[in-house]
């Protein structure tokens, strides 16, 4: 009896212990729920996010006759993969992950006559580049050239002549930023995302309406846009993004545009440092309130002497010099009591950054 109860029990450790084996496993791929091998079909799979990584939400893949090839949830980096067989590749494919406020999507036409797998991003930027390609395109004229000329007007249209829309939609060095760890490995490019979300929880918008409001206005946010490249340098500091990522990320952003890059990398670096010694003169237990006012801060020291510049300011114009003015004199009377409060006797929470109207850049033209 007492032989029999031992094997039970080996039994039972060796099944508590494969299933266990499975969970993790399935915990850190996140499988789609029909797998099969590539060398049997076809391996789609991308990193999905929202300015932050959209972790364990909910996806889907459907195929171009509406059929569901495959479903699952993405893992704590927001990466999915959805094997199918290849009689399920009626292209293009829809994938789709489900959000509380609104799903997104990325739409992926036909990688072409022997590939296997395939690099598919699912973000913010994907969603607006399939929104616009449902525009303008019926489904069957839904290929790669096309699709690609549709996100690429609309990338250059958003963030300036010179960036790649691939580096949102394929490119195997998007990261994406892990909401609460920011240990986590991330990239210039979704950096890009976050510091978009930023401005528009900071000007009290949705993202996707921020989205679509600077795209409609052509407002070339990395080319142009003082308060985008403010925030994405204190983003780059509080994520650790290197100085080698960033040259190497503005070399993909620009493709052949090497001069553009190197200007453009330069410049990032340079508002990233300026950032960074604001933190530094900073005791450390107010350095998260000195971080909030020193994006602004960035910002708004740039836009008063782009505004004291203007010789006929329109009734806007006059009306944010002043907001501007009175905002920096506020943060700066602020910054300097951080700054010399080497106790942190005086931290404050729950910081509030004084109201400056934002207009889109496109409107200036």
């Amino acid at each position: 009896m007492k032989t029999s109860i031992t094997k039970i029990t080996a039994l039972s450790v060796f099944a508590i212990s494969a299933m266990l084996l499975s969970a993790c496993s399935e915990e850190a791929s996140n499988p789609a729920s029909n797998e099969v091998s590539v060398e049997e079909g076809f391996l789609l799979e991308g990193v999905a996010a929202t300015g932050y990584a959209a972790s364990a939400k909910k996806f889907y893949v459907n195929n171009n006759a509406g059929e569901r090839i495959c479903e699952g949830e993405t893992n704590e980096a927001g990466e999915y993969q959805c094997s199918f067989a290849n009689e399920k590749a009626n292209w293009p494919l829809d994938v789709v992950v489900e959000l509380e406020e609104s799903d997104i999507k990325a739409i992926v036409p036909d990688p072409g006559e022997g590939k296997k797998k395939m690099i598919a991003h699912v973000n913010q930027m994907t969603n607006l580049f399939a929104k616009k390609a449902e525009e303008k395109l019926e489904r069957k004229e839904m290929t790669r050239s096309s699709l690609d000329s549709v996100n690429q007007e609309c990338t250059q249209k958003l963030l300036g002549d010179n960036v790649q829309a691939d580096v949102f939609v394929r490119q195997e060095s998007f990261k994406a930023a892990q909401k609460g760890n920011l240990s986590a490995e991330s990239s210039l490019e979704d950096m890009v995302l976050h510091t978009m979300g930023e401005i528009a929880e900071r000007h009290q918008q949705q993202l996707e309406t921020f989205i679509a409001e600077e795209h409609e206005a052509q407002s070339r946010l990395m080319q142009q846009d003082q308060e985008f490249n403010s925030y994405l340098a204190g983003n780059l500091v509080d994520f650790a993004v290197t100085d080698e990522n960033i040259q190497q990320s503005f070399q993909k952003m620009y493709g052949v545009n090497l001069d553009e890059s190197n200007t453009a990398s330069a410049q990032m670096i340079q508002l990233k440092n300026r950032y960074q010694e604001i933190l530094t003169e900073t005791p450390e237990c107010n350095q998260e309130n000195a971080g909030t006012y020193a994006r602004e801060m960035l910002y708004l020291n740039e836009e008063a002497k782009r505004l004291q510049g203007v010789e006929s300011k329109t009734e806007y114009e006059n009306a944010k010099m002043t907001a501007v003015n009175k905002s920096l004199q506020t943060m700066e009377q602020t910054m300097n009591q951080w700054q010399k409060d080497s106790t942190c006797s005086d931290t404050t929470e729950n910081v509030e950054i004084p109201a400056v109207p934002r207009q889109q850049q496109g409107s200036r033209e």
